[in-house]
């Protein structure tokens, strides 16, 4: 599993724009990226990354990171005319059309954060959908400082700019054994396009395993 700094990247079909930051206006900035205005977002298209070794990958994350760029969106992940998808997909009709998960590679090189803070991640499912369930897994290896969320918000909207809170899901107790955890929420009634993940990063290490979002 890789580590970046990379912190945020959409789950499915990106929603995030490149933005203008503003410049800073104290006198001394202790980081470069503090410094403005700058870009904070690419694009990229999902053949490129399917050609990709996973050390090319890395490179180029750590390359964007250089130049304070940290937010990374996908062109796609599904074509409803072509019915065919970028990873490995459950949908009826639909097909993997790539060598490899693209998803899955794009979140596994930006899934790890450090002593962040709150932080959160926005799926956009394309259409409003009927939510029922949704899910995330984090890993947990506390000999290398890597520990479960304390806590997990999760957000649905139907314009991204309005949010309904549906839940919270904190820590369970668990062992101090290496283990993958599921912070599961029943939503039940949503219906809605985009799902706001929020998280309590904590004083560690936090690493994302998966999403998964049920109707």
């Amino acid at each position: 599993m890789v580590l970046s700094r990379i912190t945020r990247i959409s789950a499915t079909i990106a929603v995030v724009a490149a933005a203008v930051a503003l410049p800073v206006t104290s006198a001394i900035a202790s980081d470069p990226c503090d410094t403005g205005p700058r870009l904070t977002g690419t694009f990229v298209q999902p053949a490129l990354i399917d050609g990709w070794s996973n050390a090319q990958l890395d490179n180029e994350f750590g390359h964007l990171d250089d130049a304070c760029i940290d937010t990374h969106v996908l062109q796609w992940t599904a074509d409803s005319g072509a019915h065919t998808a970028i990873f490995d997909t459950g949908l009826s009709g639909y097909t993997q059309n790539t060598s490899t998960d693209v998803v899955d590679r794009l979140l596994s090189t930006a899934e790890g954060r450090n002593a962040a803070g709150t932080y959160s991640f926005t799926v956009d499912l394309g259409v409003s959908r009927s939510i029922g369930l949704v899910e995330t897994g984090w890993l947990q290896v506390r000999g290398d400082y890597v520990f479960l969320p304390p806590s997990v918000k999760v957000e649905t909207s139907t314009d991204a700019l309005i949010w309904t809170t549906r839940g919270t899901i904190t820590e369970p107790a668990v062992t101090d054994s290496l283990q993958v955890k599921n912070y599961r929420l029943l939503v039940l009634t949503a219906s809605a396009r985009y799902v706001r993940v929020t998280v309590d990063g904590g004083s560690a290490w936090t690493m994302l395993d998966e999403i998964l979002i049920k109707g």
